[in-house]
């Protein structure tokens, strides 16, 4: 977490209670409701339904969604963000600093988890191109 936002320490939003219609964020109980959902280990997105617009619009989507329902309990379980802020990185200011001063290449050296940045910088570049080729579809 140790480049999270500043704002993510002291989030407000860190609970159920929403002024948004739909809340969306990462899954991370998903194996307590259906271990056999994530088989291409993409990730699974977590839908909360805040309102009755929420529902509404919800419901227009849902036919085109692979969906498992579950319990707001277990929603809860291991998405730390809706129980409390995240916990600030002790280093998120040297990171900032190492990161104005000597760049991408650097920080990704040293805060990496691993001992390939090469394998981080492909991970960004596989994002980068992503995210641009939505783009030119559009």
């Amino acid at each position: 977490h140790i480049m999270l936002r500043h704002s993510c320490s002291a989030c407000h939003f860190t609970n159920v209670t929403r002024p948004s219609d739909i809340t969306l964020a990462d899954f991370w109980g998903w194996k307590n409701v259906n271990i056999e959902f994530n088989k291409d280990d993409k990730g699974v997105s977590l839908v909360l339904i805040n309102s009755p617009r929420g529902k509404e619009i919800f419901n227009t989507v849902i036919k085109d969604l692979h969906i498992i329902r579950t319990t707001l309990k277990i929603a809860r379980g291991q998405n730390h963000p809706l129980n409390q802020p995240s916990d600030a990185s002790p280093q998120r200011h040297k990171f900032e600093e190492n990161y104005k001063n000597r760049g991408v290449e650097y920080v990704l050296k040293k805060y990496g988890k691993t001992n390939k940045p090469g394998k981080i910088t492909e991970i960004i570049r596989k994002i980068k191109w992503n995210i641009t080729h939505r783009i030119l579809k559009r």
